[in-house]
């Protein structure tokens, strides 16, 4: 089925189901945009208190409302077939007919691939310790993708345990005051705790299957394009190869204290063991940029595909064993000055092949000093 439709993700706005002021500019862009269910849910009332973006003072903002208004106790927010945080599939003939949510509760469906058996993996970003409802995640995620499922978003974590555990908090300073607000209109302050924003038992739902997780990675390593390896990878055939884009801090986490991500890992889905195995990457941590090497090592790998192995320049294209290719977003720098505060540096992107003799540019005949 899946050779026949189109399968696309779609992100969520907010990092964790509450619009703030870490995304200001988006939102004084476009005052109404929230985050969207793809199913109706019903809201706990919890509210949470920030500064006023498009205003003075301070507001309220509940989930899955815009920015500064509320939801209370018992809400019903009604679910979209255009919703965010899912995996959706189509028929190019009638897109908009054919239009149906796959599976749902994803924070940050990035890559998707099938195997030869057709299972679809996808890899996700975990949360953000930023917004009005920060989550200190500890991983990000690579899933199996059953139909019908719901993973957790907002409320479970990318390993999917429940985000009410106490090692998912954020320091006090980083949280919000978050108040309750009934049916009524009558509050009450609940302090600073992270919870549930859901009733999840009223919405119908069931704690995600967290079998359905087959790669943990380190959180915000940014899991991103995937593909599984094809039969002439031998004993790596079938195994999934995950592109980690890497980490944002310090503006995605203060806490952050090392370089996450920057690499191609892989996972065997056949295996119950989890934590993903690193298979391209550079020698020291971080982009290659940051040792003084650019364009020498892997900067902010995005994507990862097998093809036909096209050979260096003068020699035939050797179809018998594929190759693998990266896609290198190229350097990315943190710019407070500017807001989103990253500025993308032009002409620093590469395509990298990965062959049984190294990792080089494509096309480029020497291996990168960097790479391994």
């Amino acid at each position: 089925m899946h050779t026949k439709s189109r399968r696309r993700f779609l992100g969520r706005a907010g990092n964790s189901g509450v619009l703030g002021p870490d995304v200001a500019p988006f939102i004084k862009r476009n005052p109404s945009v929230r985050p969207i269910p793809c199913v109706d849910s019903v809201m706990r009332g919890h509210n949470f208190l920030g500064p006023n973006v498009l205003g003075e003072g301070q507001v309220l903002t509940g989930p899955y409302a815009p920015f500064g208004q509320t939801t209370h106790e018992g809400q019903v927010v009604p679910g979209e077939r255009k919703c965010g945080a899912a995996v959706h599939r189509f028929q190019p003939s009638d897109p908009e007919g054919t239009l149906e949510m796959v599976a749902f509760g994803i924070r940050q469906p990035i890559g998707l691939a099938f195997n030869p058996q057709g299972e679809l993996f996808v890899g996700e970003n975990g949360y953000d310790v930023r917004g009005l409802r920060p989550v200190n995640d500890q991983v990000d995620a690579t899933l199996r993708i059953r139909p019908g499922h719901w993973y957790g978003f907002p409320d479970f974590s990318a390993a999917r345990e429940p985000v009410n555990m106490a090692k998912f908090d954020s320091p006090d300073e980083l949280q919000a005051p978050i108040v309750l607000v009934r049916a009524d209109g009558s509050q009450e302050p609940l302090g600073k705790t992270l919870d549930f924003v859901i009733d999840h038992a009223a919405t119908g739902l069931s704690a995600p299957d967290r079998s359905l997780v087959i790669g943990l990675h380190p959180v915000n390593a940014s899991p991103s394009g995937i593909d599984v390896a094809p039969a002439s990878w031998s004993r790596l055939a079938g195994q999934v190869f995950v592109a980690e884009w890497g980490d944002l801090a310090p503006p995605t986490n203060p806490l952050r204290q090392q370089r996450a991500g920057f690499r191609i890992v892989r996972v065997d889905p056949a295996q119950s063991q989890v934590a993903v195995q690193p298979f391209v990457q550079n020698r020291q941590p971080g982009p290659a940029s940051e040792h003084g090497a650019p364009g020498q090592g892997l900067e902010r790998p995005f994507d990862v595909a097998f093809g036909p192995d096209i050979d260096r320049p003068g020699r035939s294209r050797n179809r018998a064993e594929d190759a693998m290719y990266i896609s290198d977003y190229g350097i990315v720098e943190i710019d407070f000055s500017k807001a989103p505060p990253y500025r993308y540096i032009p002409d620093t992107g590469a395509i990298w092949r990965v062959t049984r003799r190294g990792a080089m540019p494509a096309n480029v005949p020497p291996p990168p000093v960097q790479s391994r």
